[in-house]
């Protein structure tokens, strides 16, 4: 809780701040702290590439900073967070809309009490000796809470007694759920990057329905932490739909609703407005699980079958139910409108209350995630691939011998085009694809009000991002009123009707394969196996026109039980669009293995040949006319390929134990989604870093640089020499030259059997784009 400072109080915070400038430990607040303070207010899209531009800057990895807080404006503190984090965080910050209080309670609320409720729980207060007789003050807060009371404490206190006799109060129909505890100081340790630690208070069930006896339902903190622990409460519990925080600056209650599409938030004075109090509090106190952003479809459970009962969590998709056998890999996002993706290895059981695996059944993967409520399902693409694949394989054995016209198999081998035919024969392809048991589209968070107005503060547009940023207590109160501010404004205030958003929901897969993420299979020569494996599948989608568009460590996965490797994940795979119909394509995919030309957004044709002649002083005066519009980015097939490039390199030099090899290529696979200088050289200059490799490579691995320069080589120059990206025959021949890097690779690595890679924890993220792919939006 926060009072309001002088005038003269807050100039002389400001000028503080501004002359002071802690130390620093991370690299990129050492790069941020060199700007003056006085450039950094500037309106919010300007601060925004300020920052991304800075960030590019730093061709190393940032650390977490060590330092109390990290000075990058004036007032506006960096407190323990990374660049990434903060942006994700700001992101989430624009998809939050206010709503007014009554409009909060009717749309977004657990539900709305009845005003005779209302009533009844006034009484009992009243007898309580909390409210006026005439109920409408509270009687230790007739004033500010920062005049009633001495201490925040104080003030939790009143408002634990306060929940505490509503709960034993009878509402209609409803039996309290849960209650109000104070100083909850020992938050278990979260997995989640950005966690803050605990709540003044929180909401407990008073009776415990998992294995946890403490489930945080809503928090009631300073507003700076409200986002992070929110997201922590969501990705913590893998049954959280949606969750609530309440925060309180003095008199100024806002109530907050938390989901993976978007953020609402309305604010009241909760000393004045007693009646809206109470009926705030009955409706947390008394809702039910699901009203609380429980998925009911969900349940964790005491696993009986296990001698030392370990806790686990029983899914039901459909009508069928699976056990989790295992945590096979989380990617929890920093920021709560992220994918929070979860894998689980599982068994199928009977139901939430007979966890005996049914006879037969063997361990499956179930894949839990959020995405665009109008992306396709997996089945869906799948059926939709696999049905154009059936009708190739037709129209392929119809034309016989003029199959070779084809301008699919142009430039192709003999040996490759019996591979394909193989793979088409019967519908073998499907052996290198996942099978699906079972699907289904979760619930989607509450709808987006189309009433609602841009959290934003439109009147302080050159306010500098603070609120993510440090606890309330530690910002300047000048910088109070922005996005993330308690304080209550007129909904008649001079602001825009908010765009909306796309909405997410939450989508289950179980696939009957249970597989290994390439970035954690330890064997190389197993590695390079899976990958011949997975472009014998992509080549099968370049047959029917689709491109996969995240080809990545993640997605190309070992079978071990089948021995083969397996491509997956077909979110966002389409149909090639060579004339751009649809839009340019956006960043998509992991930063560590994502084309170049994606990450420039630029065509190698277009800045590394020629394009004009020579300005001359006859046209002099056409150099001053507004340039041509830049040409829209087509994602085509070798991109996919050249992804295979980035992926082969980094198996076999950033896996390699060896801490040269691994400072050589560390500036060409960084944790952002541009493309740094180092990265463009290793791909357009000749021997860039074949001979540094060589040197430091065991001797029985020393051939494989000349591979990798080949193959390098080979996909630079069918960049330059192809004149329209729409001519199949122009990609054709280049997965025959893939298939070969990698087939003498695999000789290589195979004949010493001893080349062993680093392999990587289950919550590890090889790139936050692999969690959260840079544009999540855009199909």
């Amino acid at each position: 809780m926060r009072t309001a400072a002088t005038t003269p109080q807050k100039k002389a915070a400001e000028r503080e701040e501004n002359r002071s400038w802690p130390a620093v430990s991370c690299e990129m607040c050492k790069q941020l702290s060199r700007i003056h303070p006085g450039k950094l207010r500037m309106k919010l899209e300007d601060w925004s590439s300020s920052v991304q531009a800075q960030a590019q800057a730093v061709r190393k990895k940032p650390t977490i900073c060590t330092a109390t807080h990290c000075s990058t404006a004036a007032a506006a503190h960096w407190g323990h967070i990374t660049y990434h984090a903060f942006t994700m965080r700001m992101e989430d910050e624009l998809n939050i809309v206010e709503v007014s209080r009554e409009s909060f309670m009717a749309e977004y609320a657990p539900f709305k009490p009845a005003g005779g409720d209302v009533q009844i729980c006034l009484d009992a207060l009243f007898t309580a000796g909390i409210v006026s007789r005439g109920r409408d003050y509270f009687i230790d807060c007739q004033s500010k809470p920062s005049l009633s009371f001495p201490s925040e404490d104080a003030l939790y206190g009143f408002l634990s007694v306060l929940c505490r006799v509503i709960s034993e109060t009878p509402v209609q129909d409803r039996t309290a759920l849960c209650v109000l505890h104070q100083n909850l100081h020992n938050m278990a340790s979260s997995k989640h990057p950005e966690s803050s630690g605990s709540a003044e208070c929180q909401f407990k069930l008073l009776e415990s329905t998992a294995v946890s006896k403490s489930i945080t339902a809503i928090d009631t903190i300073s507003c700076r932490k409200a986002m992070n622990n929110a997201a922590h409460v969501m990705d913590e519990d893998v049954r959280r739909l949606s969750t609530y925080s309440i925060t309180v600056e003095d008199e100024h209650m806002t109530l907050w609703y938390w989901s993976r599409s978007h953020s609402v938030k309305s604010s009241f004075d909760f000393t004045k407005d007693i009646f809206a109090t109470v009926q705030v509090f009955i409706s947390f106190i008394f809702a039910k699980m699901d009203e609380l952003g429980y998925d009911a479809s969900v349940q964790h459970c005491l696993d009986h079958i296990d001698p030392k009962r370990k806790p686990c969590i029983v899914f039901r998709v459909q009508d069928r139910y699976f056990k989790t056998l295992r945590t096979i890999s989380e990617h929890l996002s920093v920021r709560i409108t992220g994918r929070s993706t979860r894998v689980f290895e599982v068994v199928e059981v009977h139901g939430f209350d007979n966890l005996d695996p049914i006879p037969g059944q063997t361990t499956k993967v179930l894949r839990d995630v959020w995405q665009a409520a109008d992306a396709r399902t997996d089945r869906q693409i799948q059926d939709n691939i696999f049905e154009e694949l059936d009708a190739f394989s037709q129209k392929l054995a119809l034309m016989a011998e003029d199959a070779h016209r084809l301008p699919q198999f142009c430039d192709v081998s003999e040996e490759d085009k019996e591979l394909l035919r193989q793979a088409l024969r019967n519908q073998n392809y499907k052996r290198y694809f996942m099978t699906i048991a079972c699907d289904q589209q979760g619930t989607q968070p509450k709808p987006f009000p189309s009433h609602a107005l841009d959290a934003s503060d439109a009147s302080s547009p050159t306010s500098p991002p603070t609120s993510s940023l440090a606890p309330a207590d530690r910002l300047q109160p000048s910088l109070a009123v922005n996005m993330l501010s308690d304080s209550p404004r007129r909904l008649g205030d001079a602001r825009r009707k908010h765009r909306g958003f796309v909405h997410n929901r939450q989508y289950r897969v179980v696939y009957e394969e249970v597989c290994e993420a390439l970035h954690n299979v330890e064997n190389l020569a197993t590695v390079i196996k899976a990958m011949e494996h997975c472009l014998l599948a992509l080549q099968l989608l370049f047959l029917i026109g689709w491109v996969h568009r995240d080809i990545s460590s993640g997605n190309l996965l070992w079978f071990e039980a089948g021995g083969r490797g397996i491509l997956s994940d077909f979110e966002y795979a389409k149909k090639f669009d060579p004339d751009g119909q649809q839009s340019s394509d956006p960043k998509m995919g992991t930063s560590y293995f994502m084309a170049i030309e994606i990450q420039r957004q630029r065509y190698f044709s277009s800045y590394r040949l020629p394009s004009r002649a020579p300005h001359t002083w006859a046209n002099i005066d056409d150099t001053f006319k507004v340039p041509a519009q830049k040409p829209r980015i087509i994602y085509n097939f070798e991109h996919d390929l050249e992804s295979f490039f980035w992926l082969l390199l980094w198996a076999i030099t950033a896996r390699s134990h060896n801490d040269e090899i691994d400072a050589l290529v560390k500036p060409i696979f960084q944790h952002n989604s541009g493309c740094s200088l180092q990265r463009e050289e290793a791909f357009i200059t000749e021997n860039q870093i074949q001979e540094q490799l060589t040197d430091l490579l065991p001797n029985a691995m020393k051939k494989l640089p000349a591979f990798l320069e080949v193959l390098r080589d080979n996909l630079y120059h069918a960049y330059l020499e192809r004149s329209e990206i729409g001519r199949l025959e122009s990609y054709s021949g280049s997965y025959g030259m893939v298939r070969e890097a990698l087939h003498r690779c695999f000789l290589t690595v195979n004949a010493s059997n001893t080349y062993l890679l680093a392999v990587y924890s289950v919550h590890h993220n090889i790139q936050s784009a692999q969690a959260d792919p840079i544009v999540t939006r855009t199909r």
